[in-house]
């Protein structure tokens, strides 16, 4: 069979980039909801959080909680409670000594929002 181009596949750059479109288009609604739940079930924990926008993060602030690194908190919450998050420091070249934020991920499902925020609220 002799090598053709794919001419039987005439609509599909048009109907992918109409499907990406939409999903661009949708996805500050999926983060900013997922970030308002996480952040007003937090509320009542020792973590402090700045409101964020446009990002599937937010940044929370341990500083009441522990006084160790960001590398060691994120160790902590993952193997201690079950709660994965990203130390700040690795964003940084050169990090400040009394960094005490972690990143944890929201862009979950509510109930496994619920499930990290009643794990965090308890520490």
């Amino acid at each position: 069979m002799p090598f053709t181009p794919a001419t039987r596949l005439p609509g599909v750059g048009t109907t992918l980039f109409s499907v990406m479109s939409q999903l661009a288009a949708a996805l500050p609604v999926f983060c900013q909801a997922r970030r308002d739940l996480f952040c007003v079930r937090l509320a009542g924990s020792r973590f402090r959080s700045t409101p964020t926008s446009g990002t599937c993060f937010q940044l929370a602030d341990y500083a009441a909680i522990a006084d160790v690194d960001d590398l060691a908190m994120a160790r902590r919450l993952t193997t201690a409670h079950g709660v994965a998050a990203i130390p700040v420091s690795v964003f940084y070249a050169d990090p400040p000594p009394d960094l005490r934020r972690v990143r944890p991920c929201f862009a979950k499902e509510d109930a496994t929002l619920e499930r990290a925020a009643q794990r965090l609220c308890a520490i």
